[in-house]
């Protein structure tokens, strides 16, 4: 289990980058996986609905591992690759960045595309900032109602942070506890399965 700290933006940023008519909007977020970062272009496209293009790019994983470009219309490599390098530059992971561009009427040329896209992503992660994670692994625990001021009591010891609650058919808590931590937590609570049912499972920069 990997339990090694990462560097993730610290909050949203926003970056306006003008060249030869031509506004390029950067904006740069973390996200916790990939479907939060599906849809966070999803809300981009809908916000500036009438950009000329919506490019983008991502790096998901505690390493990196997974990373996406896109160019949007624009000239292979032209737009979604200086934004990945962006964040390569910036070091951080569970890392969205998008650049939309409203067009200008001049054409800046595929260098010109390079350095604006590059300088909007660059400026919006500088914005957004950067802050050091621990790996945290996701649980769920249910229990009786009777039962809440001991889990909670348990959940407070290992440093575990509440995701979710909910209280329809008994209490199910979804909690995140750091990474380090998972293994004498769960020990903890298996040591309290007349009380407390454990399942575990893995979400995004949580994981």
């Amino acid at each position: 289990m990997d339990t090694n700290p990462f560097l993730i933006p610290e909050t949203t940023g926003e970056a306006l980058v003008k060249s030869r008519g031509s506004k390029f909007i950067g904006l740069a977020c973390p996200v916790k996986s990939l479907e939060e970062a599906k849809e966070t272009l999803k809300n981009i496209r809908e916000r500036y609905l009438d950009a000329t293009h919506h490019c983008y790019a991502w790096v998901l994983g505690n390493q990196g591992q997974i990373q996406m470009a896109s160019d949007d219309g624009e000239p292979s490599h032209s737009a979604g690759t200086p934004i990945l390098n962006a964040i390569r530059s910036f070091q951080t992971v569970w890392t969205f960045v998008a650049v939309v561009r409203y067009y200008g009427g001049t054409k800046l040329g595929v260098p010109g595309l390079i350095e604006s896209y590059g300088e909007a992503a660059a400026q919006a992660l500088l914005q957004a900032g950067r802050k050091s994670e621990v790996p945290r692994t996701i649980f769920i625990l249910d229990f009786a109602y009777d039962t809440i001021s001991f889990a909670e009591q348990l959940i407070h010891r290992f440093k575990g942070e509440l995701i979710a609650k909910s209280f329809e058919t008994g209490c199910r808590y979804s909690i995140s506890i750091p990474s380090k931590e998972a293994d004498d937590f769960s020990s903890a609570v298996q040591e309290q399965s007349h009380r407390i049912r454990l399942h575990q499972a893995e979400l995004g920069a949580s994981g």
